[in-house]
């Protein structure tokens, strides 16, 4: 299975990712009105832990839906859980930003980790060069 396979198969079996849209949308709408409405602080904490509550609603929401089971390719398997580390590696750059009470760059180091997560795609190509067939 060569790379844009596995990407149609892993979006299929993701249902092509309206869950994680719907649940970091919305979670993302809420903790934006917390910066609207609530003590900066308030709002630095929602922001940093609406990922704990969007991920479970999203999976659950992946699980729910009919849809083929996910595809498995070992290279790609093990560049999602590299990025994941470094996503969990910078979560606690974002903790200490909240503790050091510079709550308005939270949003920004949360931003920062998303595209992290997101970078990979645009090179996906760059992926098939490096991956045995």
């Amino acid at each position: 299975m060569d790379v844009e396979e596995y990407t149609r198969a892993l979006a299929a079996a993701n249902r092509h990712g309206w869950a994680f849209l719907a649940a970091y949308g919305i979670t993302w709408l809420v903790a934006a009105m917390a910066w609207a409405k609530a003590s900066p602080r308030t709002a630095a904490i929602v922001t940093l832990f609406q990922g704990m509550v969007a991920l479970p609603v999203a999976l659950a929401m992946t699980l729910l839906t009919p849809g083929p089971p996910p595809p498995h390719h070992a290279a790609l398997d093990s560049l999602s859980v590299t990025m994941a580390t470094g996503q969990l590696l910078g979560l606690p750059v974002v903790i200490l930003l909240v503790l050091s009470r510079q709550y308005t760059l939270v949003p920004l180091g949360l931003v920062i980790l998303l595209v992290v997560h997101f970078a990979p795609d645009p090179l996906s190509s760059c992926y098939e060069l490096a991956l045995p067939p």
